[in-house]
C-alpha cells in the first residue's frame, strides 16, 4: 500500500466521460511514501477504542473538508449515533 502522485494530465483525464488517452497518461502516476504497517480502523457510531472512530469524530474532519456533501453525509452521521441499535427513530 502506498500514497499515489497522480500528475495533472491523468487527473483531468480520469474526470472525463470518455478516458482515451488514459492508459498514457497513467504511465507518470508515481508510487511515494509506501505505508509498510497496516492498522485497521473501524468508524462506529460510538467507541472509545484506540482502533475505533467514533461517528462524532469522523463527522467533524468530513464536515471541514467535503463540501456540500460533507455537510449532508455529517448530518446522517450525528443521526446515526444518536438511535440505538436495532432502534428507528420516527
Amino acid at each position: 500500500m502506498s500514497f499515489l502522485r497522480i500528475p495533472l494530465p491523468a487527473c483531468e483525464t480520469m474526470n472525463l466521460a470518455d478516458l482515451r488517452g488514459i492508459t498514457a497518461a497513467s504511465k507518470d502516476i508515481q508510487l511515494i511514501c509506501p505505508v509498510r504497517e497496516h492498522h485497521i480502523i473501524y468508524v462506529q457510531p460510538r467507541g472509545t477504542d484506540a482502533n475505533v472512530i467514533s461517528f462524532d469524530d469522523f463527522r467533524g474532519v468530513v464536515e471541514m473538508q467535503g463540501g456540500e456533501f460533507g455537510r449532508r453525509f455529517a448530518q446522517s452521521l450525528s443521526e446515526w449515533s444518536a438511535v440505538e441499535a436495532g432502534r428507528r427513530e420516527v
